[in-house]
């Protein structure tokens, strides 16, 4: 739990709970986190790298051109947009995804996935 004391003197009380699991191995990291609300429910998931994700028989497997999934997906009625460079926001499917060049490294491959309960803060009118 994070308090937060503003000027105003207005408390804030943050609850934070995240699992955040990192496995290196000889050839791939596999990083991923887990956060839950106040409920203890899983409200988000983030993947930074070295796991497969499933998304409608849609395989999703991290290095790859990130322009394919989007494709794919696509093609099965996802639409999406571009929220900011490299990092395309799926309404429907309530996820992010990002390329490598977006998130520090180099090229297009897919490098980040995120998905949440509640997406209204990456959804600009």
């Amino acid at each position: 739990m994070i308090c937060l004391n503003f000027l105003v003197e207005i408390q804030v009380t943050i609850l934070i709970k995240e699992e955040i699991f990192i496995k290196i191995f000889t050839e791939r990291k596999t990083i991923f986190f887990l956060n839950y609300n106040k409920n203890n429910l899983l409200s988000e998931l983030e993947v930074h790298w070295g796991i497969k994700v499933w998304i409608d028989n849609i395989e999703l497997d991290f290095e790859k051109d990130i322009n394919t999934y989007l494709n794919e997906l696509n093609s099965k009625g996802y639409n999406f947009k571009e929220i900011e460079q490299g990092n395309y926001l799926f309404e429907k499917l309530k996820i992010t995804i990002a390329d490598s060049e977006s998130t520090g490294g180099d090229g297009n491959g897919l490098s980040y996935l995120y998905s949440g309960q509640n997406i209204e803060h990456l959804i600009k009118n």
